[in-house]
């Protein structure tokens, strides 16, 4: 089995910004059901492995997208120093 390093596999913004704009309660939960996917994979073939990495690739791409979003509107507002659209 590989484990992956924290900084390697998330943003780190993402990482500490989402927990930060989180309730507690929401935030225990997230934790507990991550340990429970973790513990129920733990002893899954390869192919449910996959097929949950695959689900995390498909959230994180949405995240990433809607981050890009973001960022193009910041961008794209008149005093920010974009040219676009000049």
């Amino acid at each position: 089995m590989v484990l992956l390093k924290k900084e390697s596999v998330c943003d780190p913004i993402t990482v500490h910004r989402v927990p930060r704009h989180t309730a507690d309660d929401v935030n225990k939960q997230i934790h507990r059901q991550t340990e429970h996917n973790v513990a129920r994979l733990a002893d899954a073939p390869p192919e449910a492995i996959e097929q949950r990495l695959a689900e995390l690739d498909r959230e994180w791409d949405i995240e990433r997208g809607a981050r890009g979003q973001r960022s193009r509107r910041l961008a794209d507002r008149p005093g920010t120093g974009s040219n676009r659209g000049s």
